[in-house]
């Protein structure tokens, strides 16, 4: 978690200062770019490094479930940090961009909070399917989402399509990297969940 904090806090710093110098430099949104992207894959290796681990030395399905939705909360939290610097301060200036804050805080706050009801119930050992049904739900919109705004934003890029409004070429690298590594979190927990489930199934069965 520590490493966690640490990658985002240095991450929106440089994201919000390299934001601000591509205001008159060019070249520095290609730095914010290319920051976006590893800073975003960082996040998607951490959160699957923990959840192998996790699996690997025994942790039940609502521990990993657990775990994998808590690093989905703090992907969004990030993006919405990122966004509410950049633009909420007037570094930059895009008109949709408390939409989207409110969004992401929105998705931040139900990721984390269906973490922790997992977690808990799972360490009192009453384990919730029903909720770890909600949180697998919740993985199948976010990739829905991730893929249908990524894809978009994607394609506008290498067709060449410029966006209406200049400042909005730093919530697109946010939008289109951060959503990447939401999506392979998510996919992630959707596959670990398949793998689990017959043996979840087997134990009751018993």
């Amino acid at each position: 978690m520590v490493l966690w904090m640490a990658t985002i806090t240095i991450s929106i710093v440089l994201l919000v200062v390299t934001a601000a110098m591509g205001l008159s430099m060019p070249t520095f949104t290609l730095v914010h770019f290319l920051i976006a992207g590893m800073v975003s894959s960082v996040m998607a290796i951490l959160a699957l490094r923990e959840a192998r681990e996790m699996a690997e030395s025994g942790g039940s399905r609502g521990q990993v479930a657990a775990g994998l939705t808590r690093h989905m909360g703090l992907l969004w939290a990030w993006a919405a940090l990122v966004t509410v610097i950049t633009y909420g301060t007037g570094i930059l200036s895009w008109s949709p961009w408390w939409q989207c804050f409110l969004s992401f805080m929105v998705f931040s706050g139900l990721c984390l909070f269906l973490s922790k009801v997992i977690a808990g119930d799972d360490a009192a050992g009453r384990p919730d399917e029903k909720m770890q049904r909600v949180c697998l739900g919740l993985s199948v919109v976010t990739l829905f989402i991730v893929v249908m705004v990524a894809g978009a934003i994607g394609f506008a890029r290498l067709a060449g399509h410029q966006p209406a409004e200049t400042g909005a070429w730093a919530a697109d690298d946010v939008f289109v990297f951060g959503g990447l590594a939401m999506a392979v979190v998510a996919s992630f927990l959707l596959k670990t969940a398949a793998a689990t489930a017959p043996d979840s199934e087997a134990a009751d069965a018993a």
